[in-house]
């Protein structure tokens, strides 16, 4: 798999050495990792539709033809037979052609040595063997995970809610375990993602409808109870999940909120940030589809106005008292620019949760495009 840590470890060593502007964009179609870091996180239109029709290369002769695409060489990524991305050299193509492939040759092998790798570290133990297939195994199945966790006597349908743990010092393994002790139930699944990281899918109970009314404030509870003996700097919960072939998406939940949410608190919540998520998930060329025409309509103030509060309230869930602090003015001049972006779209986001959604749209869209 082709995740952000491996194209940015590529690239930074990549850059040692070459001159070239490097890209790599997921599948997706976004840009991870780049020598230019200003491109880190905008859309690529053409590795989109390269990934969409399994093409494996594409010259583009200039800068305007697609969005947030510069002229260049590109061509696709595969990990195993799958495609699982783009890399992209910017310039004359004829130039950059054979520097390219050179790029994709080296980054496909970087990926096979870390399946190597992951396979050496992970298959020594039951446990590891049984975490290798929740987190790294493509195709594990259900009677296989469940076949595994039985050996472990490991209860495979609980309720059990994923706590990525990220630590300013690298730990060595095991140092969780033995700091925590008492504090972890033999119905908890440990994982050290690696040396600053460890995954703990914490059982909160059975899978029943109490369980889950509670499962906030059980998170809550134990997190500060564990915080002053292991001094953990930030903890990403995820989305609880009662089967285990699901629990590789809690996963990406946590990994989620680390590379994309920044806040200030310590415990950051997945479902805090759901409406965030699912826009997240909408390609940005879709997005266009839909939005573009604000983009034309209204003047960059008023679109600036947009980016500057809106992402904000929504954050607040549209209080104003809680916003214009986050934002350093007073409630009334919040409420004063509001009030014309109200004017502007004849809405109202305070009364009407589609207005809201609408605004919010308009707001990721604006985002995006000045990222691009």
């Amino acid at each position: 798999m082709l995740n952000n840590d491996i194209a940015r470890r590529f690239v930074e060593n990549l850059s040692l050495y070459t001159k070239y502007n490097v890209n790599v964009m997921n599948q997706d179609g976004t840009i991870i990792a780049s020598v230019d870091p200003t491109r880190i996180g905008s859309f690529h239109e053409t590795a989109h539709n390269m990934i969409k029709a399994h093409q494996d290369s594409m010259e583009v002769t200039d800068n305007e033809s697609y969005l947030g695409v510069k002229k260049g060489s590109n061509l696709l990524v595969y990990d195993d037979q799958t495609p699982v991305g783009v890399v992209g050299v910017t310039g004359d193509p004829d130039e950059v052609r054979n520097i390219a492939y050179v790029v994709k040759m080296a980054l496909e092998s970087m990926l096979k040595y870390e399946h190597q790798q992951e396979s050496l570290y992970t298959m020594r133990t039951a446990q590891d063997r049984f975490a290798f297939a929740l987190f790294n195994e493509k195709n594990a199945n259900r009677e296989k995970l469940e076949a595994l966790a039985n050996d472990l006597k490991i209860k495979p349908k609980r309720i059990r809610v994923p706590i990525m743990l990220f630590f300013n010092e690298p730990l060595s393994s095991g140092t969780l375990e033995s700091s925590l002790n008492n504090l972890l139930t033999a119905q908890d699944i440990v994982y050290q993602y690696n040396n600053q990281h460890i995954l703990i899918y914490k059982d909160i109970g059975d899978c029943e409808a109490d369980t889950l009314t509670y499962c906030r404030e059980s998170i809550e509870q134990w997190l500060s109870e564990i915080s002053p003996l292991c001094q953990y700097a930030n903890a990403f919960i995820g989305s609880a999940q009662c089967r285990l072939y699901y629990y590789k998406i809690g996963l990406d939940h946590c990994l989620w909120l680390e590379e994309t949410v920044a806040s200030d608190c310590k415990n950051v919540f997945f479902l805090d940030y759901l409406e965030k998520y699912l826009f997240s998930r909408i390609s940005t060329s879709e997005l266009h589809g839909i939005m573009n025409v604000y983009d034309h309509a209204f003047q960059e103030e008023d679109k600036n106005g947009i980016l500057q509060i809106i992402g904000v309230l929504q954050e607040n869930n549209f209080n104003l008292v809680r916003a214009s602090k986050q934002l350093y003015i007073h409630k009334n001049t919040l409420a004063f620019r509001m009030s014309k972006i109200k004017a502007l779209l004849n809405i109202d986001p305070f009364q009407n949760s589609n207005d809201r959604l609408l605004i919010f749209s308009l707001y990721m869209y604006l985002k995006r495009k000045e990222r691009n």
